[in-house]
């Protein structure tokens, strides 16, 4: 698939080199499906190859070792020096594009999502108990308990 998109020969050769390079063929297809236009799709396309430059340089040579936290690293890297004085925020278009890649590789199995922990904040000893307490004794939903704890952090 990734031949709708790319015709040079050397820029199939750079995309197909592991640890990613046997799933672009199907992240470009779902890119494909999803109707992004052949502009937007290279684009996405382009930052995730170097991506996958960026962990070759960094010695991952297999796909399951890929983890979310490799993408800050890539960021400091990929950012430096990006000056613009357009509305275009690069390290938007970059998480953006990555954020596509990871939701690829996580549905095809490959890597698993991972979720950072939340710090643990001063007032966390007064305010879990009682988003327990509303969670399990009062019933409320996941997404008043969101909007809960956002307004309560606001105020501690």
């Amino acid at each position: 698939m990734l031949e709708y998109f790319y015709t040079e020969r050397r820029t199939l050769v750079d995309f197909r080199r592991e640890p990613l390079g046997s799933r672009f063929d199907g992240f470009a297809a779902r890119l494909k499906e999803q109707g992004y236009s052949r502009h937007h799709a290279r684009h996405i396309l382009g930052l995730c190859c170097q991506f996958n430059d960026f962990l070759l340089e960094q010695g991952i040579s297999q796909a399951s070792w890929i983890r979310t936290s490799m993408i800050e690293p890539f960021g400091k890297i990929y950012l430096a020096g990006f000056r613009t004085t357009s509305q275009y925020s690069a390290k938007h278009a970059l998480h953006m594009a990555l954020g596509h890649l990871f939701d690829y590789l996580v549905e095809q199995g490959v890597v698993e999502r991972t979720q950072p922990a939340a710090p643990k904040k001063t007032y966390s000893w007064v305010l879990e108990p009682y988003l327990k307490f509303c969670r399990e004794d009062r019933q409320v939903t996941d997404k008043t308990i969101y909007s809960m704890r956002r307004m309560l952090c606001r105020i501690l």
